[in-house]
């Protein structure tokens, strides 16, 4: 199953490369994000293997990498990773607030 990152998911995961290459080095990023992105490869597999998460703009679906959660949803038969957010955020408000999904 194909999938898309959004703009807001490619935000997300330079952001987490960045702090992690501040606090951890730039090996350490590179594994990090390597973790995310293989992640998001086997929801390619099993898109419906994750638990679903309802918000007031919708349903999405939450996968767990290492401390951070991918947020997507499953449309026109491909994934759409919609954010990628560290599990100690206010979820809620990430994926419902006015910015760009």
């Amino acid at each position: 199953m194909p999938f898309r990152l959004r703009s807001a998911a490619r935000r997300d995961l330079s952001t987490i490369w960045l702090a992690t290459a501040e606090e951890r080095g730039v090996d350490q990023a590179e594994d990090y994000v390597r973790g995310i992105e293989d992640t998001i490869a086997n929801l390619q597999r099993f898109p419906n293997r994750a638990p679903s998460f309802r918000t007031r703009i919708g349903d999405f679906r939450k996968a767990a990498s290492g401390s951070h959660l991918i947020f997507y949803m499953l449309q026109d038969g491909s994934i759409d990773v919609v954010r990628i957010l560290h599990k100690r955020m206010d979820i809620d408000r990430a994926l419902t607030g006015d910015g760009e999904l």
